[in-house]
């Protein structure tokens, strides 16, 4: 018994996509921050600041540096006074640690109690561990406070404390006080400029920093990117920058396709009557 094997030709049944999905649907801002952060000096023990996160929904940062600053004009006053038994070396009076800058440092000092010639002139002022100067009292004994300064100190780009201690051990029956009023010198302090760069260790090396340099105040610029954001002053320090972080919403991809189908009869095909017509597809 013979059989034969009938090979049908079917052309492929052409599909034309009429949308195609779409893309990601920029938004409007939805939300947004702001922020104020000190920028410390380039080098010191402080590292650079990051100013912004990495965010992969951020719109725009807007940074924005309104001075390049200073240290301004206040002044830092700082009273100590120590009882008797004076020791060698002991501190009188310190401001505390101030920012890197030129002072104009003032001090009145006096002693109170019963007072001896190893109480004479036995004050000095420093600059963290080092010695500015010997400080001159009257040595009455009335707490009659004695004018000393004006002395230019200036204070490094780490920081430190201005200090009043006791050169030698005092007699021991003798008040020791120490008054210290510390202003900062016109444009003292300030930057000369700030960098910003998308990696910290970018502003690592001092001597050679990369990233982007703000040199004039006010100054604002966009950050249009998904990517953190470090900074650091040039010059001095510490300086403010304030920021503003904006970020959309995002909205999951929508794939929108209609798939045109042609009728099979229409091919000339025996089998295959049902038409599929025009149909929707979403998902």
């Amino acid at each position: 018994m013979n059989m034969q094997t009938k090979t049908m030709n079917v052309e492929p049944i052409p599909v034309s996509i009429i949308k195609s999905p779409e893309e990601l649907t920029s938004l409007a801002v939805e939300f947004g921050s702001t922020s104020n952060f000190s920028v410390p000096l380039i080098g010191t023990a402080t590292p650079p600041v990051q100013i912004l996160q990495r965010r992969p929904t951020r719109s725009k940062a807007i940074i924005l540096v309104t001075s390049l600053g200073g240290l301004g004009s206040a002044s830092t006053s700082a009273f100590g006074t120590v009882p008797a038994a004076v020791g060698a070396g002991t501190t009188i009076a310190t401001t505390g640690t101030l920012p890197p800058g030129t002072y104009t440092v003032y001090v009145n000092i006096s002693t109170s109690g019963t007072v001896t010639t190893a109480d004479a002139n036995n004050m000095q002022l420093l600059i963290g561990a080092t010695v500015i100067g010997t400080l001159m009292n009257s040595n009455s004994g009335a707490n009659t406070p004695f004018p000393n300064g004006p002395f230019v100190v200036i204070v490094p780009a780490a920081g430190a404390a201005i200090l009043v201690k006791s050169v030698g051990a005092g007699s021991g029956t003798a008040t020791y006080n120490a008054d210290i009023i510390a202003t900062p010198q016109a444009g003292s302090g300030g930057a000369t400029g700030i960098m910003f760069a998308s990696r910290q260790d970018f502003l690592a090396n001092a001597n050679n920093p990369q990233g982007f340099l703000v040199t004039s105040a006010p100054k604002d610029f966009k950050w249009e990117s998904q990517q953190p954001l470090y900074a650091a002053a040039i010059g001095g320090g510490p300086i403010t920058v304030s920021v503003i972080d904006q970020a959309q919403a995002g909205t999951q991809a929508q794939a929108e396709e209609s798939v045109q189908s042609y009728d099979l009869s229409e091919l000339g095909q025996e089998e295959g009557g049902r038409s599929a017509g025009k149909a929707g597809n979403e998902y």
